[in-house]
């Protein structure tokens, strides 16, 4: 079922700028204060008042931020933080930018194609849920492989009908849609009618409306879990692509600079509740259950697919990591910063402990996608390829 002729290409969006990555932590602002810009008064006076409000969306690895014992630990140290559902990542960004937002919860290929005036404070890399790719087994009983959604989509295409995958779009599911594509033979995503959605809540509820024709929905948990409740399959979860999905906190440049001891608070709040799930399961699954309104046989369930994701074998797979820029300036220097920009990614999954062989290549614009004009900022990408060794 996967193709032998190619390597697996997983392609991540996440070299803008070496400084971009370089520069992402709170704590060089705060040493160098006047690069960033001045708070406006009535985002400075909520920041006094301890008051913050966070960015995020549904997905359950943020539930520690909506979780009431962690607002209550914030209030011990005098802070408030109000989380609010923004599910355009954009908008998301904008928000942050116009002042009406101080910090956000992002992926960190969306923190560098969205450039919000902020910086990386922390990463949340014990995150409780997983995304996945989920077949409509309910509709249609027989669907439970990649081999029997191709024989469905070619008898839809027999009789004039084309079926609909959905998810939403610049989030995690669409790029594990585009993973999908992208190794299996038995799945294209031309094969489908797309309907990208704001949120996969959205696409959760039309996996479950039998007036539509999804055959195929890419969505995160709590949803996960409760499709697998209904029956539906399950054909690719965020196991297979490990390390490519890395949710992180942003603050903006404007709380960095007037409050940065409400960051320092807020952070350490924060890990000292997450540091207290993990020494205690069972709270951090009533966390899960609370938050997604699933069962405690639900939420062990989420947590289950969290814990058994596993790297590849360091034995069998290699990993290239190739730069890419637009075609923009002089090709000596993009040439070099595709190289710098590849060096960052192999350091970056080199730290959180990969023991994998890592090549770092430059391409400079001399690969650029089509269909995207040259100098489009799109161009301005890394590429990661696992290559099976020997």
């Amino acid at each position: 079922m996967s193709k032998r002729d190619n390597p697996l290409v997983l392609i991540l969006a996440l070299a803008a700028t070496l400084g971009l990555i370089g520069g992402g932590l709170w704590v060089l602002n705060k040493a160098a204060p006047d690069l960033v810009p001045n708070l406006s008064s009535q985002t400075q006076t909520k920041a006094a008042k301890g008051e913050l409000r966070i960015l995020g969306d549904t997905f359950s690895g943020y539930s520690t931020f909506r979780s009431q014992p962690f607002q209550k630990a914030l209030e011990e140290v005098g802070l408030k933080l109000r989380y609010q559902d923004e599910f355009d990542q954009a908008k998301r960004a904008e928000l942050l930018n116009q002042g009406k937002a101080d910090l956000l919860v992002t992926t960190l290929d969306q923190f560098l194609q969205q450039q919000p005036e902020g910086q990386i404070i922390g990463l949340i890399d014990r995150t409780v849920g997983a995304d996945a790719v989920v077949l409509n087994t309910k509709k249609y009983p027989n669907l439970k492989s990649l081999l029997d959604l191709k024989r469905l989509v070619e008898q839809e295409r027999s009789q004039g009908r084309q079926l609909t995958l959905t998810f939403a779009g610049d989030t995690p599911s669409e790029y594990l849609a585009l993973v999908l594509s992208t190794k299996f033979e038995a799945f294209k995503l031309a094969d489908f009618q797309v309907k990208k959605v704001a949120d996969a809540s959205e696409a959760w509820q039309l996996l479950q409306d039998p007036n539509q024709n999804v055959a195929v929905a890419v969505i995160w948990e709590p949803y996960v879990t409760q499709a697998k409740k209904q029956g539906h399959t399950v054909v690719l979860s965020s196991q297979d692509a490990p390390q490519a999905i890395v949710d992180v906190i942003v603050a903006s440049n404007r709380l960095i600079e007037s409050q940065p001891e409400k960051i320092s608070e807020l952070l350490e709040a924060y890990y000292r509740r997450i540091d207290a799930n993990v020494r205690e399961p069972s709270q951090l699954k009533m966390q899960i259950a609370e938050d997604g309104e699933l069962s405690s046989s639900e939420a062990s369930a989420v947590l289950q697919v969290t814990n058994e994701i596993q790297e590849f074998n360091p034995q069998t797979v290699a990993v290239r990591v190739i730069g890419h820029t637009s075609k923009t300036g002089a090709a000596t220097l993009n040439q070099t910063l595709s190289q710098q920009r590849a060096q960052v990614v192999v350091n970056y999954l080199q730290n959180r402990g990969l023991k994998h062989n890592f090549v770092a290549e430059g391409k400079g614009f001399n690969q650029p996608l089509s269909g995207i004009p040259p100098t489009d900022p799109r161009q301005q990408r890394t590429e990661i390829r696992l290559v099976r060794v020997n």
